[in-house]
């Protein structure tokens, strides 16, 4: 098994970085090349783990038979089995050698971390942005990990780095190529003995060559320059100054002088390369097909035959007794199954609940037992559909201690959440806040903290009314109000139209301002706070002031002859606002004409007499069908109360303002109301 996933996947990463090598390595699509190489390596473990499932039908009436057992079952235990041993056991050998090699490459990767971070301890370091510079005393090429650059401390001082060489290790450690380098070490580790691992780490770390190289580019840099100052670090004079740990990422990464001739050669070829987009398409897209081919070539088909008509024959005979466990279930089991269906059967039908993980292990027991073992055992524990029903009344008591009585049972208040979650889990919190009611039964001394924590998780839980029910009974809460989502959606959008317009000009219509009030009364505290800000409306404009009435009834008379006069002199072609020029010579001379004013008593009807007031207890009652509240001496009482004390106390003082909420508020007193200027 270790060996066919260990072929096939070495044939995947084969075939991929076979793929890489003659397809992409030498293009400028560094970036997709990146992650090419880690998903080569990542892909080519996956594939060979791929097990497709097909199931082949039997033709009907198949039988398969088995053939009896008629020999002694435990004759053959007694009988000894001779074994031959062999010389050598490979199995062990080679697992006793890729031990060793997990040993010797793992305490490899563990020194080369333990080198790096006694550099950067005891070495000075320079920090500029998020790059720390550790300055060495020993002559070793400038080289990278994660955000520190390691430098030659008496170059560094006389700055005879290149800037270009700084650049180059400052992209490694922007781009983090040391994560890829350090997943590329572990996997080395576990898989030492694969050759394509080596080829693999190499173009990997070419590859981040590549992507500093082009960083260096891209800044405005002379190639040829830059590829001079690499060609320098191949000189045999500084041969013996590029010795760096493998983990990290130098200027120069290969070990010998061969290789490095090669990676430079192939860096100043990709330097001069520009692939087209057209290009990066179609390379692209050719992997597509690629992992088609290695995803139904190296996965694992599994073929499972099933028939529905088919006649299995199983038979089993022995002239001794044979053990019932070697097809029912064990003695251990059967104490299981009888301890759980022993406790749950002790309680009545009606209120068992059974945990779904005890309800699994019983299943799973009792599929396993004979007819025999059914028989003997403890019947299994039926549990009523419990899903189906609904409870429409939620009666939670609280009594002057602030403990909980609900449903006649004692909940405590950080467990109520998860109590109510038992019921009506077959409804959505929509249909919850349709059918459910709730009342919350109180005492005089009961603390309201607990009532308004038991209050809120009601309403978390979706209940249509919440009551709060005092010592005489009467509800102290009127119903929850929450709004429907077509509701929020019409809120929020004249919400926002109001919020985004300039307060200085905005445009109000007293339609949308009623129905913003009346979607914002019905909404929960919750939905107002999830919802859009209620707006800002500025206040309405002052009424205009009513003209001032005439001195007397003859200037009245007088302006309605004088502009019934003006209207049948007026010409109907005149401008308004223009001025006419006329020659002198064409007006006609003013004639001193006497004006006489007559003066007559007016006729003044008698205005009829005002309405009689309504009376208080329709004045309470025209409030309740609006929706109103009533308080009586500070304590808030219902419709139905107020109107009973208006009909008893007909000295009874009203206070009716308007509210700072939506609904008018109507305050009740036995007592003097004094209103404030």
């Amino acid at each position: 098994m270790i060996l066919a996933f260990l072929l096939k996947s070495t044939a995947c990463l084969a075939i991929f970085l076979a793929f890489y090598k003659l397809v992409l390595e030498k293009e400028s699509i560094h970036t997709f090349k990146r992650f090419f190489l880690l998903g080569a390596l990542i892909t080519s473990f996956i594939i060979p783990n791929i097990v497709f499932t097909e199931y082949v039908e039997i033709a009907s009436g198949t039988e398969i038979n088995v053939t009896p057992m008629t020999g002694d079952l435990q004759a053959l235990d007694s009988e000894p089995v001779a074994i031959i041993s062999t010389s050598l056991d490979w199995e062990v050998i080679l697992w006793s050698i890729y031990g060793i090699g997990v040993i010797i490459f793992g305490f490899r990767f563990i020194r080369h971390l333990l080198q790096i971070w006694s550099r950067i301890r005891f070495n000075p370091k320079l920090k500029e942005n998020f790059i720390t510079r550790v300055l060495l005393r020993q002559s070793v090429a400038p080289h990278t990990f994660f955000n520190y650059i390691f430098l030659n401390k008496k170059e560094f001082e006389e700055k005879n780095i290149p800037q270009e060489v700084l650049m180059h290790e400052e992209a490694h450690a922007k781009q983090r190529h040391s994560l890829d380098v350090l997943f590329i070490e572990m996997v080395q580790v576990f898989f030492w003995f694969n050759p394509l691992i080596y080829l693999l780490k190499s173009s990997i770390k070419l590859n981040h060559e590549f992507l500093a190289d082009n960083a260096v580019v891209n800044s405005n840099i002379s190639i040829p320059k830059y590829q001079h100052l690499l060609l320098s670090f191949l000189s045999k004079a500084s041969e013996n100054h590029h010795s760096s740990i493998k983990i990290a990422n130098a200027i120069v990464y290969s070990s010998t002088r061969a290789e490095r001739s090669r990676s430079i050669k192939k860096r100043f070829t990709v330097m001069k390369t520009k692939t087209s987009k057209k290009s990066i398409v179609l390379r692209s897209f050719l992997l597509l097909p690629l992992t088609t081919i290695l995803l139904f070539g190296f996965s694992e088909k599994k073929e499972i035959p099933f028939s529905e008509k088919a006649v299995l024959e199983i038979t089993l005979k022995s002239k001794n007794n044979v053990d019932p466990s070697l097809w029912s279930a064990t003695k251990k089991e059967l104490l299981k199954f009888n301890a759980l269906a022993k406790k749950y059967n002790a309680i009545p039908v009606e209120k068992r609940k059974i945990p779904m993980d005890d309800l699994q292990t019983l299943e799973t027991i009792y599929g396993k037992m004979n007819e025999v073992q059914k028989k003997v055992a403890q019947p299994f524990p039926e549990c009523p559909p419990q899903n189906q029903i609904t409870v429409e009344l939620i009666e939670i008591n609280i009594n002057n201690n602030g403990q909980l009585l609900v449903q006649d049972e004692l909940v405590r208040l950080e467990d109520l959440k998860a109590y109510l979650s038992k019921f009506n889990n077959h409804l959505s919190f929509d249909e919850r806040e349709k059918v459910v009611r709730s009342i919350i039964k109180v005492d005089t001394k009961t603390p309201k903290g607990v009532i308004q924590k038991v209050d809120k998780i009601l309403m978390e839980y979706g209940c249509a009314t919440i009551n709060i029910v005092g010592r005489d009974n009467q509800p102290q809460s009127k119903v929850q109000h929450s709004a429907t989502r077509q509701e929020m959606n019409e809120y929020n959008t004249l919400a926002k139209k109001y919020n985004e317009m300039d307060p200085n000009r905005m445009v109000i219509k007293n339609k949308e301002i009623k129905r913003l009030k009346e979607l914002y009364v019905k909404m929960s505290k919750k939905q107002q706070a999830d919802a859009e800000p209620f707006p800002n409306f500025p206040p309405p404009p002052p009424a205009p002031k009513a003209p001032e009435p005439p001195k007397n009834v003859s200037d009245t008379n007088y302006a309605a002859n004088q502009i019934e006069t003006i209207i049948e002199k007026q010409d109907p072609y005149d401008v308004v606002g223009k001025t006419i020029l006329v020659n002198r010579s064409e007006l006609p001379e003013p004639q001193m004409t006497p004006t006489y004013i007559k003066i007559s008593e007016p006729n003044i009807a008698t205005p009829p007499p005002p309405p009689n007031p309504i009376s208080p207890v329709e004045s309470i009652e025209k409030l309740a069908k609006e929706g109103a509240d009533f308080i009586l001496n500070g304590t808030p009482i219902s419709a139905e109360k107020a109107l009973e004390v208006v009909k008893n106390n007909h000295k009874i003082n009203i206070d009716l303002r308007e509210s700072s909420g939506e609904k008018p508020l109507v305050k009740l007193s036995v007592n003097p109301i004094h209103l404030k200027n």
